[in-house]
């Protein structure tokens, strides 16, 4: 399981799934896509893969890219999510260890977690 941060508010479920399967990451298998009552996105997602080689697959796809279209300053980031805590895991998860992806990004979780109530973990 992923989590994935920094997507721009007005990018639907279905225009991040375009992007993702654009930048011929696998589809999840399951997408967890909070959006506001007004229809805008969070800005935050969770993605569940079969296997790890999946998820794998996605990160080095996806992570670190912009979605084209969109002005977003930030990257998306994703992230092993943390089961213990509920919330992302900052840091690097042995299971997602690629020398291929950086792990410096700055993705403003602090702000994602800050904003978001418990009821919605």
């Amino acid at each position: 399981r992923l989590f994935l941060a920094n997507i721009p508010p007005r990018v639907t479920r279905q225009e991040f799934l375009d992007f993702v399967l654009s930048m011929g990451a696998p589809e999840p298998q399951r997408l967890r896509y909070p959006v506001f009552s007004n229809g805008k996105s969070r800005g935050f997602a969770w993605a569940n893969f079969l296997t790890a080689d999946e998820a794998l697959n996605f990160v080095r796809a996806v992570h670190d890219r912009h979605l084209p279209h969109f002005t977003s300053r930030k990257a998306l980031a994703c992230l092993p999510y943390n089961k213990t805590l509920g919330l992302a895991s900052k840091e690097k998860s042995p299971s997602f260890e690629d020398p291929t992806i950086s792990t410096t990004t700055t993705t403003g979780l602090d702000d994602v977690a800050a904003d978001m109530p418990l009821s919605d973990i």
